[in-house]
């Protein structure tokens, strides 16, 4: 074999190595940019959907907002109503249910995404920007959830605490007066042991005085939280979108 045919298969074999060294490397980087595209997608799918779960908490918060509102008015008609000269036990009783209805139901954020995100062991793939404000932003619901239990939980103690149910007029509340059984109760006795006397004054203008206080704490509270939640969502929202 001469020279010249050696040449020719020597730069023939160096070409066919040069072609699969090429088609190797365009694999590998349409494979990289498969596997990346596959990523960004998923960063994408746990943007959107911590995105939901903060806007969830806006609606809940909107709706926590107007429930202590509703308390609040209460507890302002209750102090008035003992400020009369004249006491109706019956308003009164009212008025005392309903500044503590729903007090219980306090916040609870949505997690689902994100505890999804921390359980898989997906977390890194967080912009560290945003991973940041996620921990901050749940690490300052748990702080205020807690305020808010305390004083929901004082309002509610408060309620219960008293030395005679009868006197602070009970009996008189349309869904106890219905669970009264006439057939076995004196019902008119009962209504005698309602005493509306000063005592009884100063400690309801006491309650009141704290339920009013403290609607006014948690409404701040949530109110200061809806507007954290407004700065996660549109950094989300921006993220969500890309």
């Amino acid at each position: 074999m001469d020279s010249k045919k050696i040449t020719s298969y020597l730069l023939y074999a160096i070409g066919e190595i040069f072609l699969v060294v090429i088609g190797i490397f365009i694999a590998i980087q349409l494979n990289n940019l498969n596997e990346n595209r596959k990523l960004q997608n998923k960063k994408k799918v746990y943007y959107c959907k911590l995105l939901e779960d903060v806007r969830q908490d806006q609606h809940q918060l909107e709706r926590l907002i107007h429930q202590t509102d509703t308390r609040i008015h209460h507890s302002n008609k209750l102090l008035g109503l003992l400020q009369k000269e004249a006491l109706d036990p019956l308003e009164i009783a009212n008025e005392m249910l309903a500044s503590v209805s729903l007090v219980t139901f306090t916040f609870k954020p949505s997690v689902s995404a994100f505890d999804d995100i921390k359980s898989s062991g997906n977390i890194g793939l967080l912009d560290e920007e945003i991973k940041e404000k996620l921990l901050a932003y749940y690490s300052n619901i748990e702080g205020i959830v807690d305020v808010v239990d305390i004083n929901s939980d004082q309002a509610v103690r408060l309620f219960y605490d008293t030395e005679s149910y009868s006197k602070i007029g009970w009996p008189l509340i349309s869904f106890v007066d219905g669970a009264i059984d006439s057939s076995l109760v004196d019902k008119n006795q009962l209504v005698k042991l309602v005493r509306a006397d000063q005592s009884y004054r100063d400690e309801l203008i006491s309650d009141a005085v704290y339920f009013i206080g403290s609607g006014a704490r948690v409404k701040m509270l949530y109110e200061n939280l809806s507007t954290d939640i407004s700065t996660m969502e549109e950094s989300l929202k921006l993220k969500c979108q890309n």
